[in-house]
């Protein structure tokens, strides 16, 4: 190796091989020592509106875990259900293992949160504060969320979410009763949303003129006057029919007052 020497290549060859003199490469392509290239952030798309589809940026589909209900119930529940993402395990164990004790159940819990950060990423999955845990919003979104937007902001996209199908239709856990109740509530929600979505805007009233007004003014008054006739016809009427009678008991008490006073 004492008498190796660096192959110096000529200046056409060089430009050639897009190389400079002596054969070396242009600095913007030489790498820098522990330069390493910035990680791909993955985000995925959970469809859950109707069939059941978890794809990823590039649209590969994650079967190992789309093919799980229990599995897709959970993350589902975790995403839609509450607030900020997160829920307490103990009552994740409750809700979707409930017919075994306590220290199984956080081992069911345990195992599906591995097995979503094993399908999808590690920092999908949140741990947070006092034993509870939560997904990562910005990592995995919606047909749900994408349905509300879309209604918020007055857009026809809506309509192809909501002709998908409904909340997990694909997903029946009849021994889960309240993950049951859950859903039953969600799918009403949704579908509130639907008609709130296609209500028509309602159609203004028009305003009367001052011709229309002053007609029916004068209608009003005179179906009063006509109403007010109708009634003293009908009260004389009364009176004339009742009229003997009434006489003939005024003079029965007339003189019976005569009478008692002889």
């Amino acid at each position: 190796m004492s008498g190796y020497r660096p192959i110096s290549l000529s200046p056409s060859l060089a430009r050639t091989l897009g190389r400079g003199p002596g054969g070396t490469l242009p600095v913007s392509e030489r790498r820098t020592p522990g330069r390493r290239r910035p990680p791909v952030r993955n985000t995925y798309t959970l469809n859950v509106l109707g069939p059941v589809r978890l794809v990823d940026q590039n649209g590969r589909n994650i079967l190992s875990l789309a093919a799980q209900p229990r599995r897709i119930a959970l993350l589902t529940y975790l995403l839609l259900a509450t607030d900020d993402g997160f829920e307490d395990r103990a009552r994740l164990g409750r809700m979707f293992w409930p017919d075994l004790d306590p220290p199984d159940q956080a081992d069911r819990v345990a195992r599906t949160l591995y097995a979503i950060r094993r399908s999808l990423t590690r920092s999908v999955v949140l741990e947070g504060e006092a034993g509870r845990v939560g997904i990562c919003r910005s990592r995995i979104t919606t047909d749900v969320e994408a349905l509300r937007a879309a209604l918020a902001s007055g857009d026809s996209s809506a309509k192809i979410h909501l002709t998908r199908g409904v909340l997990l239709e694909e997903i029946d856990l009849p021994e889960l009763a309240e993950f049951g109740a859950w859903l039953r509530r969600e799918r009403t929600r949704i579908a509130a949303l639907e008609v709130l979505g296609e209500r028509p805007a309602p159609v203004p009233l028009p305003r009367p003129t001052r011709a229309a007004t002053a007609e029916s003014e004068d209608a009003t008054e005179d179906a009063a006057s006509t109403e007010d006739a109708a009634s003293t016809e009908d009260a004389a009427s009364t009176e004339d029919a009742a009229g003997p009678a009434s006489a003939t008991l005024r003079r029965k008490r007339f003189l019976n007052i005569i009478l008692k006073a002889g």
